[in-house]
């Protein structure tokens, strides 16, 4: 794992992780929104490290990576993680964790609620045929890059990773996305809770998530997007995205 910093050190901690399949840098507009006021930290997940290779074992160890660096690094007061999809569990998961004083958890499309052996099956079977297909250079695999998956301007960013993530790390991650759950009872009623998520039906897992933080954590805050697909603000109009984050931050 690789970590990237942006703004002053001595400002309240922001941490974004980003999805699967994703390169750090679609979060880099919304650090450069945040770190006016704060000190932003990204890290580059196992699986997804640019220019070298990584092995992606558990959402369990990348938690525990990042924890490590931030009470290393930082301190235990973290004014805000915000994760999108599957950086959204482990996000989830660095709560529960309860090393870190977390004020505001933000999770966009998280899948909290796991999913069966078939539809790990899909998952598994489809992103491994992605990943093979990037390595390739299979043309009708890039030509959709922007049409179905990331805006065209970070298919570098994605082929510098890809070429070096393994088929054992995509393997890993839907292991551990298909563990996922939600504990009815967090470790800490001091943390402010925020889940973001579209309606389209990519975001069926998000939903069902949604209508379960809503029931366990009556004073979270649930926002729909009505229309949008699975982290489709943060990823397409992510500055739009980090302005819905900082007006949660000042309730």
């Amino acid at each position: 794992m690789k970590f990237h910093i942006f703004g002053d050190k001595n400002c309240p901690l922001i941490i974004l992780i980003h999805g699967m399949m994703t390169p750090w840098q679609i979060l880099r507009p919304a650090a450069d929104f945040f770190c006016k006021n704060y000190c932003v930290l990204i890290p580059e997940l196992d699986g997804h490290t640019q220019g070298c290779e990584s092995t992606f074992s558990s959402i369990d160890e990348e938690a525990k990576i990042i924890e490590e660096y931030v009470l290393k690094n930082f301190s235990q007061e973290v004014f805000a993680v915000c994760g999108l999809s599957m950086g959204g569990v482990i996000a989830y998961r660095l709560l529960l964790r309860n090393n870190l004083r977390i004020k505001n958890l933000i999770m966009d499309g998280a899948p909290l609620l796991g999913y069966g052996k078939f539809m790990s099956y899909v998952m598994t079977k489809q992103y491994l045929s992605i990943a093979e297909k990037s390595r390739k250079r299979h043309k009708k695999t890039l030509k959709n890059f922007s049409k179905v998956f990331l805006p065209e301007k970070y298919l570098n960013d994605f082929l510098s990773f890809i070429d070096y993530t393994s088929d054992e790390s995509i393997r890993n991650i839907i292991s551990s996305l298909k563990a996922s759950h939600i504990s009815p009872i967090l470790p800490t009623e001091n943390t402010k809770i925020l889940y973001l998520h579209g309606t389209t039906m990519n975001e069926m897992l998000s939903k069902k998530t949604a209508r379960l933080i809503a029931k366990y954590y009556p004073t979270a805050c649930v926002v729909s997007f009505k229309g949008d697909s699975h982290c489709q603000g943060a990823i397409y109009e992510p500055v739009d995205w980090a302005k819905v984050v900082e007006d949660f931050f000042g309730r």
